[in-house]
């Protein structure tokens, strides 16, 4: 070996290797994974002032909140302003390392609109909507946030506000939103008074990426190259399709996940139901997969509370820049072991009044091998007689146009003369011979009249001098009916007609005025009505002034 050889082996032995850089963990959301790939070809490029900018946008524990309020009616600004600040408080309790502020240059930016489309998924109209921007001009994160949700349209409760407040922050902070409802992440389009609970693997994973985020952006300021991390996902499934099953079956499955990356898959599953059980260890907790290494996802279904059209989904959370969440749909038919069709299909059962019979209709598989011993009505005054039936009758929840016969048992339920007005619910307990249904519960809502939803008008405690607001809906299902006027029997609190929507069902909007005295507060929104013999409803309106 000549020594101009020796000279070029030992050069190249001098030369440092640039070691592979930091995986993100699971259920890092896509725009952070794609600043890191964006960060590391910066790196790899030698440009470090646009490793430096970008490593600047990564999740951090100083973040500003902008917040605009201007488009909200002057009696919902005091009480939303106090939810977005339990949205703050929410993070502070899991992670008191944060330094969550308001500001007029904010990170992230909350505002309002009166209303937002509907999801294209569920029809349901959007409590929110987020938008994040890779621009250093621009906030991070702008939330929108809906003023009026559902349908009719009613005011957001102020736990939505804070819930959307809370997953900004976590949007901001690098996590995606989760498939299911809970903890910060997974969020609702729904209208509850559900406190929010940053989850565990949230804030976890939170302090993980800040943790990495602070190494990038040192390694950025010192000009060191790193290379991209490459972790791949690949699934040997992307839908998985099993035959027809008999409600009460335990369906198996399993698939494989691989990993021809050159870094650790980190993998969070996450089903979107209950029915589904994992192989210990692999339900939320997570897999790491090393490079060239797979894992076999093993589990099963169960069926027994999921009877007709079967449409549930894994989802899996990943750290690969190019999937990082990935959704396998689960789809089959369910034969159903019993139906109960209603004589009248309704969501709700309207009564004409006291002691009127209800018709139902409990339909039994032939192989589901079931008999009724015994049914039980929940609740006083109530009556119930069962028979032997067989007969066609459509199932409308199964989509079915015409008759099908089918046999099982004619159950009739004398509603008795106790219950009260408004809406109920009615629970049966059905004993049968079969091990795997020995009591079949069902419940069902009966409804007198028009009735109110909630029961009353409820604003909790509120300022003597601030304007506030609250709302009702009056619904009858199948039974259209209509509101001529509206008014109050206190002269702090005003009511006012709002929209309805198609099935009928009429908002009331109700308005505290301001400069009542300090206590407690009673009195009722009186609805007048068409209908003869209900002339008009009471709802109770509940406050206490401060």
């Amino acid at each position: 070996m000549t020594l101009a050889t020796l000279a070029l082996w030992g050069a190249l032995a001098a030369t440092p290797v640039a070691e592979i850089g930091p995986v993100p963990p699971a259920g890092t959301n896509a725009e952070v994974l794609a600043w890191t790939q964006d960060l590391y070809a910066a790196m790899e490029a030698g440009d470090f002032p646009l490793a430096r900018q970008i490593s600047a946008r990564l999740p951090r524990k100083k973040l500003t909140v902008r917040y605009d309020d201007s488009a909200l009616p002057a009696e919902y600004r005091v009480k939303y302003r106090k939810a977005v600040e339990a949205g703050l408080d929410a993070w502070r309790r899991v992670l008191p390392e944060l330094e969550l502020s308001f500001g007029t240059q904010g990170d992230i930016l909350i505002n309002y609109t009166e209303t937002l489309p509907a999801d294209a998924g569920t029809g349901v109209p959007q409590g929110a909507t987020f938008f994040l921007s890779r621009d250093p001009s621009e906030p991070q994160v702008e939330a929108v946030l809906a003023n009026f949700r559902l349908s009719p349209p009613q005011p957001s409760e102020g736990e939505m506000i804070t819930h959307e407040t809370a997953h900004a922050i976590g949007r901001a902070l690098g996590l995606e939103r989760s498939a299911r409802p809970g903890g910060a992440m997974g969020r609702s389009d729904l209208n509850a008074r559900a406190r929010v609970q940053v989850l565990s693997q949230e804030w976890q994973t939170v302090r993980r990426l800040i943790a990495l985020s602070d190494q990038l952006r040192a390694a950025a300021a010192e000009g060191k190259v790193l290379v991209a991390p490459r972790p791949v996902l690949r699934a040997d499934t992307m839908e998985v399709k099993f035959d027809p099953q008999m409600q009460g079956a335990k369906v198996p499955f399993s698939f494989q996940i691989s990993n021809p990356g050159n870094a650790p898959l980190s993998v969070v599953i996450s089903p979107d139901c209950g029915c589904f059980s994992l192989g210990e260890g692999q339900a939320q907790r997570g897999l790491e997969i090393a490079p060239g290494q797979s894992s076999l996802v093993q589990g099963q279904i169960d069926t027994t509370n999921f009877p007709g059209p079967f449409h549930k989904a894994i989802y899996i959370y990943s750290n690969d820049p190019d999937a990082p969440l990935r959704r396998i749909p689960f789809t089959s038919f369910v034969r159903p072991a019993v139906r109960f069709i209603h004589a009248k299909p309704q969501d709700v059962t309207v009564l004409s009044g006291p002691n009127e019979e209800v018709e139902i209709f409990m339909a039994v598989d032939s192989e589901a091998k079931l008999t009724v011993t015994k049914i039980e009505a929940l609740g006083a005054g109530l009556a119930v007689k069962y028979e032997p039936w067989r007969g066609k009758i459509a199932d409308p929840t199964l989509g079915e146009s015409e008759p099908v016969e089918r046999v099982g048992y004619r159950i009739r339920l004398n509603t008795g003369s106790m219950l009260p007005a408004g809406r109920s619910p009615i629970g049966l307990n059905i004993t049968t011979t079969s091990e795997a249904f020995r009591i079949i519960p069902y419940t069902f809502y009966v409804q007198q009249g028009i009735a109110p939803s909630p029961v009353a008008v409820v604003f909790g405690a509120i300022p003597s001098a601030l304007p506030a607001s609250g709302w009702v809906i009056l619904t009858r299902p199948g039974q259209p009916f209509k509101v001529t006027s509206v008014r109050t029997d206190t002269e702090y609190f005003e009511a006012k007609l709002g929209p309805s929507n198609e099935r009928g069902d009429l908002r009331i909007d109700v308005r505290y005025k301001g400069g009542a005295p300090t206590g407690a507060v009673r009195g009722s929104v009186i609805a007048t009505t068409d209908d003869p013999k209900q002339p008009e409803v009471r709802i109770p309106i509940q406050a206490v002034i401060q």
